[in-house]
């Protein structure tokens, strides 16, 4: 048999087995701890919660659940297999990586090396033409800076040649006056065509490997026989130049570009080319320029140096 009784609590009618009698249970509705009435139809008596835990033998097996001890309390629900993975770290700041800081170097380089350059370009002294007469006075010509000795010809220059000029850094500028001897035997078997046909085959031949811009061509209206020509070397820099036979001696003006991407500039060349003269012819005075301008129409050649 069973035992009914009612809940002191919440009035739910609650049933046992008899043997449960005197037991403390909690009520199924309500979860109130009660102790069970010893006969059927009472109200049970309500059970004040201090701790103890009935029996484990005086749990029903069916009915109202009896209350856990805190030994008999389920373990806390395991937390899914996601939530134990680590938390996603939080989204990094968008720093800039290292190729950009190498390109803001390389950039801040290049402001700076073109800054200096127009800071060096801007205190560079501009150009001071001077009359400047060669060491062994054969010749003169106006210099746009001070005038040097180059210690080395260029490579296409005659073997013993002297080079006298002046370097125009502002500009990137070489102005040169490169000068031999025609050899004694050559002057005599040869007149004045044939030599300098003799020595533009040379040039050329030592220029086979730069590009020819302008061939060789002959200068009307100058007092020796002057012929002139252009060409870019392998650094593709630029060379203006004037080949010049005045008595005993060749004379090659030249102005070349010190860098591929500057020009010689076209009035700063004539002006150089125009200013040239001849002081001496085969060791003899040659006639200085007419006080009007230009030179005298035929210049006078010693009695020696006449041929029949």
């Amino acid at each position: 048999m069973s035992l009914e009784f009612s809940c002191p609590q919440c009035s739910a009618t609650l049933a046992v087995p008899e043997h449960m009698a005197g037991t403390l249970i909690r009520c199924g509705e309500c979860s109130t701890l009660l102790r069970v009435p010893t006969e059927s139809y009472r109200i049970a008596e309500r059970v004040r919660e201090d701790g103890a835990s009935p029996p484990a033998a005086a749990r029903p097996a069916s009915g109202p659940e009896p209350y856990p001890t805190p030994s008999q309390e389920p373990p806390p629900a395991s937390p899914p297999a996601d939530s134990l993975s680590p938390p996603p770290a939080p989204p990094s700041s968008q720093g800039r990586g290292v190729l950009f800081w190498i390109v803001m170097v390389l950039l801040g380089l290049s402001v700076g090396s073109c800054l200096c350059c127009c800071l060096i370009f801007a205190v560079m002294p501009e150009p001071s033409w001077q009359l400047y007469t060669s060491r062994d006075g054969w010749f003169q010509v106006e210099l746009p800076s001070s005038p040097r000795v180059f210690p080395l010809a260029p490579p296409f220059a005659a073997p013993n040649s002297q080079v006298e000029g002046a370097t125009l850094d502002k500009y990137g500028e070489e102005y040169r006056v490169i000068h031999w001897n025609v050899p004694p035997l050559q002057r005599l078997v040869r007149n004045d065509e044939a030599l300098m046909q003799r020595a533009l085959d040379q040039l050329l031949a030592d220029l086979r490997h730069s590009q020819l811009l302008q061939p060789p061509r002959p200068v009307p209206g100058q007092p020796h026989l002057t012929y002139e020509l252009e060409w870019l070397d392998k650094g593709n820099r630029r060379h203006i130049a004037r080949l010049v036979l005045a008595g005993d001696r060749f004379y090659l003006l030249l102005v070349q570009a010190r860098f591929f991407w500057t020009e010689p500039d076209p009035e700063r060349v004539e002006r150089f080319f125009q200013s040239f003269r001849v002081l001496r012819l085969g060791g003899a005075e040659a006639p200085g320029p007419d006080p009007k301008g230009g030179f005298p129409k035929k210049n006078k050649v010693p009695p020696e140096r006449k041929r029949d």
